[in-house]
């Protein structure tokens, strides 16, 4: 019948669009489901973490970006013009279904049409394909609070900086030797002391530094440290601040000069005992006048592993802490850093009493009768010096250390707070072993 006819061919047509879309719900032709369970890796490279507030430092966690499914990249293809990402439905919400042919919709079928996905099919001997996972844009960040103004105590007073000191003058190795580790060689606008008095392994960075006495004593005047023109004065000897040298901290700080002493050197003026956390604490304060806390905390940690690497002797030998003169000797004293080496290398000072650079008479060594001799060498008093003088010199001929000739020569400026003070201790260690 015509009209039977007409039903049977809208009927067929309604089948043939029933088969239609359920390819397109199985896949299109069959292709490998994918999973948004697992981890995919991006087409467009590795997911970095968003910029830290602080530039120095790099985010423990990166930020994750929710999964999507993404069509493949356009080989050669600006990213503008690249293929828009899908987002994945969130569990329980119905996924829209894609056609898997052009949006032509069958007669009977109603509904808005979709457009066609592409079906990326795996390819002999590589795995299958995994769509490139969205990678969506950080959050913006606040921006980074400044560092200053920073105020700081030294030695009991206050300074307060504005911004990084960029004409900077240090009259002393050791606290050069804490800017050239730091890398803040190019702040240096003058020093004391040449190439040739620096650590081996910082003397490269010594390259265009500016030096203004190639002796390290006595200390430049004011006139020499003013003639750079410095915004700041580094010091590791307390010296450099005597009136006859830089002057005051008080008159340097009236002419615009802030300044810092070593810790360890502040005991001179207060009575304090030096200690090696005071040269952790130095580099660390250096780090924050310079904006530079992540280098200077790495230096400290590397310091610190430097000196737990050694093993103190069990023995507890008696120790002469000597720094100077013959006849009439001064002792390093128990103020010094010196003193806290030899305690933390296991040595006990026989002059506990005594403080930094005083003297002391050979009738007290005699008594007290030492195990070790710890000379601490200088330009003008050498350790081998010392050592022919102590060999020599009859009221101590009968003193263990003498008998023994157990003698350990330290350069002055290993025993300074400074980055040389792990070496020193592992020096100090081994001359007192088997004491």
């Amino acid at each position: 019948m015509p009209g039977s006819g007409r039903r049977l061919s809208r009927t067929a047509l309604l089948a043939l669009a029933a088969v239609m879309v359920a390819g397109a719900c199985s896949g299109g032709d069959g292709g490998t489901e994918v999973s948004t369970d697992r981890p995919t890796t991006s087409t467009t490279g590795a997911f970095s973490p968003a910029p830290s507030a602080d530039p120095e430092t790099t985010s423990a966690e990166p930020l994750q970006a929710p999964p999507s499914v993404a069509p493949p990249l356009v080989p050669g293809a600006p990213l503008a013009a690249q293929p828009a990402v899908s987002p994945v439905a969130k569990p329980g919400t119905p996924t829209p279904l894609k056609a898997s042919t052009p949006t032509t919709r069958a007669p009977g079928v109603t509904g808005p049409t979709q457009p066609a996905s592409p079906v990326t099919t795996p390819q002999a001997g590589n795995p299958s394909p995994v769509p490139a996972t969205a990678v969506q844009a950080a959050p913006t960040l606040p921006p980074r609070a400044s560092a200053y103004p920073l105020t700081l105590r030294n030695c009991g007073v206050d300074y307060t900086f504005t911004k990084a000191p960029e004409r900077v003058i240090s009259p002393s190795v050791p606290s050069t030797e804490i800017m050239l580790a730091l890398g803040l060689e190019r702040r240096l606008a003058g020093v004391v002391g040449g190439v040739s008095v620096i650590t081996p392994e910082l003397q490269s960075r010594m390259a265009g530094v500016h030096v203004i006495s190639e002796r390290t004593f006595p200390s430049p005047s004011k006139e020499a440290v003013l003639s750079v023109n410095p915004d700041f004065l580094v010091a590791g000897y307390s010296e450099v601040f005597a009136p006859t040298a830089a002057g005051s901290q008080a008159g340097l700080k009236d002419l615009g000069v802030n300044s810092y002493l070593v810790q360890g050197k502040c005991g001179e003026k207060t009575g304090s005992e030096a200690s090696l956390d005071d040269t952790y604490a130095d580099i660390e304060n250096m780090g924050k006048i310079f904006d530079i806390r992540n280098q200077a905390s790495a230096l400290v940690a590397q310091l610190r592993a430097e000196a737990a690497a050694v093993a103190p002797v069990t023995n507890k030998p008696k120790v002469l802490l000597w720094s100077a003169g013959r006849e009439k000797p001064s002792t390093s004293g128990f103020t010094s850093l010196t003193d806290d080496l030899t305690r933390r290398a296991g040595g006990v000072n026989i002059l506990p009493e005594i403080g930094d650079s005083l003297p002391f008479n050979w009738e007290a060594v005699v008594d007290r009768n030492p195990d070790v001799f710890i000379i601490v060498a200088t330009g003008s008093f050498t350790g081998e010096s010392a050592v022919e003088f102590a060999l020599n010199y009859g009221p101590i001929a009968g003193v263990n250390a003498v008998k023994n000739k157990r003698f350990v020569v330290l350069a002055v400026n290993d025993v300074q707070p400074g980055i040389r003070n792990g070496r020193a201790l592992a020096a100090i260690a081994k001359g007192l072993a088997g004491a």
